[in-house]
Parts: C-alpha cells; structure tokens; sequence
C-alpha cells in the first residue's frame, strides 16, 4: 500500500464516519418530527407540511415550521381567557416583550395548543444519540 492508497483510505474512512454520524442523528430527528406533525393543530395543513428539521455542517440542529408554528405552541396573550405562556430563548421568533407573545393593539389573545416541547425535544435527542452510540459500542 503506497502512502497515498492509505491517504484515500483515511478520507473515506472519515466520510463514512461522517455519514453514519449524519444519519444517526437523522434517525434520532424523524420521530421528534413526526410527533410534531401529528400534534399540530390543522387548519389547512400547511403548519403539519412545513414542519421538519436542518442538520448543519457541525451537526447543530435547528427545527423549522412555518412561522406561526410558534404562536400557535405557546399562544398569544390577550384577554382573560388566552394567556400566552414563556417562551423559550432558543425559540424564533423571540417574542417582543422578551417574555410571551402578545399583541399591542389588540383585545384578542391565541389559546395555547401545545405540540412541541423544548425540553422534552432536548431529552429524546440526547436519549436517542446515547442509544445510537450504545449499539455502535456493542458491535
């Protein structure tokens, strides 16, 4: 084997463990997807259709939806009756207020029609990455 064969080698080497990183976490995503997209709240479709999630180059994760996704989960403060709730800091849009979504103008509020956790989003990736790396220790 020339130095170069072991250079080819190592590159692919470092591909296929790049790919098989890649699809683990992908793995891990799809059912956090899937249990968004089936406790959206459906008018027209287009909130459950726009929900997925972008794995960047460092593998940071970043879940998308179209952009009202996040008024709807944590609701718009208004009246007595609809009260939004905090949102976390990770969460974009970032409300204006600093705290919950609300109008300024407005009397009316959005009920809350919770479909997605942070926190709990946060457990399941870290829960199934440590399974993912647990099967690949065993082999």
């Amino acid at each position: 084997m020339t130095v170069e064969d072991f250079e080819n080698e190592l590159a692919n080497l470092g591909q296929e463990i790049r790919d098989t990183a890649t699809q683990g976490v992908l793995d891990v995503l799809s059912p956090i997807i899937a249990r968004m997209q089936e406790r959206a709240p459906i008018a027209t479709g287009r909130l459950k259709a726009s929900i997925g999630a972008v794995l960047g180059p460092d593998y940071t994760i970043q879940f998308v939806m179209a952009y009202y996704g996040p008024f709807q989960n944590y609701g718009v403060s208004g009246t007595e009756d609809s009260f939004g709730v905090s949102v976390p800091t990770e969460v974009e849009p970032t409300p204006s207020n600093g705290e919950n979504y609300a109008f300024t103008k407005r009397r009316f509020g959005l009920p809350r029609q919770d479909f997605f956790d942070i926190e709990q989003m946060r457990t399941d990736i870290v829960d199934g990455l440590q399974r993912r790396i647990d099967e690949l220790s065993i082999d």
